[in-house]
């Protein structure tokens, strides 16, 4: 009498490598990183100009363009206060940037984004695992920055004085 196969084992013999690429489970990494993509909509729109400008970057030394700014971001990390009960309140976290022309004086510090959480958390923006007090510079299209600030700032009334000083820089 023959073997009896199931009609799960026939059906993975019909279709090869296409059912093994099917089952692949995705690493916890992977997971996390397409909900934070798909569900929460990271990353947002600072933590991708964030990106985008350290990448390669050498600092920003050497004379700007006409159309280029200097910037400074900055993390800081206010710690929430322990009451000694066990359970604790998050940190909050701010990243700052400051922008600078070509003359000498800088823009106001203004607040880009502001998390109020624990870093590894899956909401958490990527610039919260950065280190604390650490300045980034580099240089940027004045239109960049610009459109970041819109972006993560529309409705502030920081952002128009924070506009006015990139466009007058």
């Amino acid at each position: 009498m023959p073997k009896a196969t199931s009609s799960t084992a026939k059906l993975h013999r019909g279709l090869g490598t296409h059912a093994q690429a099917l089952a692949r489970r995705l690493s916890d990494e992977d997971a996390h990183a397409n909900y934070r993509r798909d569900v929460l909509g990271l990353p947002g729109p600072v933590d991708v100009w964030l990106h985008a400008s350290t990448a390669g970057s050498a600092g920003g030394g050497g004379a700007l363009r006409a159309d280029e700014v200097r910037c400074a971001v900055q993390m800081q990390r206010t710690e929430a206060p322990d009451d000694g009960s066990g359970f604790g309140d998050p940190d909050v976290y701010t990243l700052y940037l400051t922008v600078r022309g070509r003359e000498a004086r800088a823009s106001p510090r203004l607040a880009l984004q502001t998390y109020c959480g624990w870093p590894d958390s899956l909401d958490a923006p990527e610039w919260t695992r950065r280190r604390a007090g650490h300045v980034m510079h580099f240089r940027q299209r004045k239109t960049s920055v610009t459109r970041l600030v819109r972006e993560a700032l529309w409705g502030d009334a920081g952002a128009t004085e924070a506009l006015q000083s990139v466009k007058g820089a």
